[in-house]
């Protein structure tokens, strides 16, 4: 099992970096459950915000290209058996060329203008015959949500999209959660501690998995 977590890290100097809000708590109770449920888990992560059991290998990375780089790795090495992904990681759209140095105000005046580039789209990107890939969503609009998640379904070869409706009921970096998961075959709603959660995830995955062999 390969899973990532946290926020990508995109550097605009040696000192100063564009991210956003994911904890990683999520990613991090999945690689518990998952490991509980005897699964061998890697966890590709900008953020450890939670203990982990000992044989849960972790890959400490920031940048999209890090996150890349290191699930490209892992599927190769994943030789044996066809590995599941589950890309549960908040990454970056657009990143910023990075500069040498720190960027000085005194220099910059009173704007500071950043020409970003499009990132990688990994889950896009990845072979689905050498993975099967779980999507991870987040959206705050609600009523274009579900379309949205249904889309990456469709479009990206998922075998699942865990779609996250962010709101002050259900924030980035609580300990409860609140999903939608989409198939191709149901749509199923699931909501508890984000244990309970990666629990409920996992069963539905072992149920697609088994449906499809």
């Amino acid at each position: 099992m390969i899973i990532t977590g946290g926020g990508s890290k995109e550097a605009i100097d040696e000192v100063r970096f564009i991210s956003n809000h994911s904890s990683g708590k999520q990613a991090s109770n999945l690689a518990i459950a998952l490991y509980a449920l005897g699964a061998k888990v890697n966890l590709v992560s900008s953020a450890f915000p939670i203990t982990l059991p000992q044989d849960v290998v972790r890959f400490e990375v920031q940048s999209v290209e890090d996150f890349r780089a290191q699930i490209l790795a892992l599927i190769e090495n994943c030789r044996e058996r066809k590995p599941i992904v589950f890309m549960a990681a908040a990454l970056a759209d657009y990143a910023p060329k990075s500069q040498k140095g720190k960027l000085k105000k005194e220099q910059l005046g009173e704007m500071l203008k950043l020409n970003c580039y499009r990132t990688c789209d990994i889950l896009a990107s990845l072979n689905t015959e050498s993975a099967y890939t779980i999507g991870f969503k987040a959206e705050v609009d609600a009523h274009s949500a579900k379309q949205h998640a249904q889309a990456m379904l469709e479009k990206k070869g998922c075998e699942m999209v865990c779609l996250n409706i962010i709101s002050p009921d259900n924030p980035f970096g609580g300990e409860r959660n609140a999903l939608t998961l989409f198939a191709k075959d149901f749509v199923q709603e699931i909501s508890g501690s984000k244990l309970e959660v990666s629990f409920e995830i996992a069963r539905a995955v072992a149920q697609i998995l088994h449906s499809s062999q």
